[in-house]
């Protein structure tokens, strides 16, 4: 069984974006809590120990959408990037992302214009027929807080602002959500505006780059990963030459083994024989002796000359695969090829591979600046329907005064036409909550439920 806590606070976030986050031995730094010496026991030594690797990386198939490399271990600008996915926002454009009203939480002292939600109370109340006063029945500490609202609005009209905690609270013993209480025209007009900023930054990033000569982010991950490959050949290379160490002194033990052949096949012959031929007992146990000694050290060479190529091929191997461009490059948590001629297709694979990454991430740049202005564009078009939403409903209870100055009569009537529709409104939805009630749907086993 797994839990999944949500992660709510700030505090949570930098927690997790240390390099252990509690879970690995780091180096400390200066002015940090060390440990020195030996423990004396092995199970505490074995958890103090240093733990190499342990940067954070991105990970998840969905990364591209937001702009980034699953794989890429983080640094500073990585971690602020991570800070506003943790926010809402977008971590290249600070654009907001999230726009459910209880998922994203207010600054404990954000403020807004107090004279929107007076308004929105006000008229709530002129709707329902009754006082300001009346949507506060039972609740005169808030009522209190309504009141003191209202002469501050009078004094100081739009300047008066609030933190937004307390007027959450306020419309909420009202009855009222505290969103609906304000016109989001201002707030569409700053995300159109952050957009287009941020596109006018990209394009003129982007710009200044082919105007300067200077390399793009593709190109830059390009030649990093070129770099990498390049130091990883050069322990490559020495793989290879230790591999043909081992190989040559392969053959020369298989040589002296079929001399040895050769020469076991004469063993039992007279003196006779061995001097018709040329040699003798003695020199026939010396050259036995002398071959045995020499293939016995040619294929002790063998042993550590593969030995050595396979330190070789792993420190090739490790040099991409612990780095911050391996698991674009297909490289992480692949075994070590066992040898160098496969070692070093990979490694040709991954230089492709790194070109193609590197003009993924060039298109993706050009795609945000096209993404942030249609952005804009949807801000800008979002605004405008709020301006013309707001300018209708002022109209209206413009209109609303008027009638209930001029025709007192009817706009009783209406009102009470309206109260009575909302009434039954009310009562066909307690209706229908007791139907369901009465009528439960059918109960599902709890493995049916979990599926």
């Amino acid at each position: 069984m797994a839990w999944l806590t949500r992660i709510v606070a700030d505090e949570q976030v930098e927690y997790r974006l240390k390099e252990q986050a509690g879970c690995a031995v780091v180096e400390a730094g200066e002015g940090e809590t060390v440990v020195l010496g030996d423990t004396g026991s092995p199970a505490v030594d074995y958890r103090l120990r240093l733990e190499g690797g342990a940067a954070l990386v991105w990970m998840g198939s969905e990364l591209e959408v937001l702009g980034l490399d699953e794989g890429i271990a983080l640094d500073e600008e990585g971690k602020a990037a991570a800070r506003r996915i943790m926010a809402g926002c977008h971590p290249a454009t600070g654009a907001r992302l999230v726009t459910s009203r209880t998922s994203v939480r207010a600054h404990e002292k954000a403020q807004l214009t107090t004279a929107r939600l007076v308004e929105a109370i006000e008229q709530a109340a002129e709707e329902q027929g009754v006082t300001a006063a009346g949507l506060f029945d039972g609740k005169p500490k808030q009522l209190r807080v309504f009141q003191a609202q209202q002469r501050n609005v009078n004094r100081f009209g739009e300047a008066h602002r609030m933190q937004v905690v307390t007027l959450h609270k306020l419309a909420r013993a009202a009855g009222l959500h505290l969103a609906d209480a304000y016109d989001e025209t201002a707030d569409a007009e700053a995300e159109a505006a952050k957009a287009e900023a941020t596109a006018r930054e990209l394009a003129a990033r982007l710009d200044q780059q082919a105007a300067t000569g200077r390399p793009t982010r593709g190109q830059q991950f390009a030649a990093e990963a070129g770099q990498i490959l390049d130091q990883a050949e050069t322990h490559l290379a020495t793989a290879r030459e230790h591999e043909r160490t081992s190989a040559a002194a392969a053959g020369h033990a298989e040589e002296r083994a079929s001399q040895l052949s050769k020469l076991a096949e004469s063993e039992g012959k007279s003196r006779l024989a061995l001097r018709l031929a040329g040699t003798s007992l003695k020199e026939q146990r010396e050259l036995t002796q002398r071959l045995t000694a020499e293939r016995a050290a040619y294929w002790n060479l063998v042993a550590d000359s593969w030995r050595d190529a396979r330190q070789a091929l792993d420190k090739a191997w490790e040099t991409v695969r612990d780095s911050r461009i391996a698991q674009p490059l297909g490289a992480a948590d692949q075994p070590v090829p066992d040898r160098a001629d496969k070692a070093a297709e990979r490694f040709l694979e991954m230089r492709s591979t790194a070109s193609r990454h590197g003009h993924s991430m060039d298109k993706r740049d050009r795609d945000d600046v096209s993404r942030a202005a249609r952005r804009a564009g949807k801000f800008r078009t979002l605004a405008a329907s709020h301006r013309a939403q707001a300018a209708h409903a002022r109209a209206e209870k413009v209109l609303r005064a008027t009638i209930a100055e001029r025709f007192p009569e009817l706009h009783d009537r209406e009102m009470t036409g309206r109260r009575t529709v909302q009434q039954e409104q009310a009562k066909r939805a307690v209706q229908h909550q007791q139907a369901a009630v009465a009528q439960p749907q059918p109960a599902q086993s709890r493995g049916q439920s979990r599926k």
